[in-house]
């Protein structure tokens, strides 16, 4: 019997079938540069420097297909990659400075009592749970 029938070629996965290779896409590596040149003035805020430059590290890997990283996806992960470590790093040395120093940690405890004496003691309040959710006395969670 013949290893090979006519009907079977090496580069399919099955008869009649044939293997189509995946190739890079130019458009998510543009994508990958894009969100991470956005990311890169932006670490100075976390929640938005962060996942851009996670999803600009996505689409570059994905931009790679079957075949290498197309250069403008390379530099794309080295840009995402340089905007997640400055936003971990200056998010780090923020609380760490706040945490370290009394006189910052007073003048911030003074602009949130500045906050709340301004817009009430109840401002943001809607978004808490009730006092009386843990109360069993109430009808409550009993914890």
């Amino acid at each position: 019997m013949d290893p090979n029938p006519s009907n079977f070629n090496e580069n399919t996965d099955s008869p009649g079938m044939r293997r189509h290779r995946i190739s890079g896409s130019r458009s998510m590596a543009t994508a990958a540069m894009v969100l991470g040149l956005i990311a890169i003035p932006l670490f100075f805020v976390f929640y938005i420097s962060i996942p851009l430059a996670a999803t600009a590290i996505v689409l570059a890997l994905l931009s790679r297909g079957d075949g290498s990283l197309h250069p403008r996806a390379k530099v794309s992960l080295i840009v995402s990659i340089a905007a997640i470590a400055a936003s971990v790093l200056v998010t780090g040395y923020a609380f760490i400075t706040v945490r370290n120093n009394p006189a910052l940690r007073r003048e911030l405890e003074q602009m949130l009592d500045y906050f709340s004496d301004y817009y009430g003691e109840e401002a943001g309040e809607e978004y808490l749970v009730p006092d009386h959710f843990f109360d069993s006395t109430e009808g409550g969670i009993t914890i």
